[in-house]
């Protein structure tokens, strides 16, 4: 897969986010795929699985800045939701609201991990 056509169909605006990156698309590329690498998701099953909020809105916003500054608007949004959730202390939807985070990223990292380097 091209990184235009992950572009198109993740909705991200290419020539915004390659600017980020000063045009270097394999920098892009790797960034993409560095972002898929499960580490976030890995942090953010065991927070959530300990019920430690505190540690859920961490990595949560960290996950969210970083898709936001790769153009990934969709797990921006996501993770936008959950952690004002969170911030309000609005624990019961937790479970509910990382559903959406792991449906989102599980979309996402099907895309990016077939783009050609």
């Amino acid at each position: 897969m091209t990184l235009e056509e992950a572009g198109n169909e993740l909705n991200i605006d290419l020539e915004k986010a390659l600017d980020r990156v000063v045009n270097r698309t394999s920098l892009y590329i790797h960034l993409l795929k560095s972002f898929v690498d499960d580490s976030y998701m890995n942090q953010a099953r065991q927070a959530v699985g300990c019920r430690d909020y505190d540690a859920v809105i961490e990595t949560i916003h960290s996950m969210k800045g970083s898709a936001a500054s790769l153009g990934i608007g969709s797990i921006s949004a996501v993770c936008h939701n959950m952690v004002t959730a969170l911030r309000q202390q609005e624990y019961e939807k937790t479970a509910e609201l990382f559903a959406k985070v792991e449906e989102e990223y599980t979309a996402v990292k099907a895309v990016i991990v077939q783009l050609e380097e």
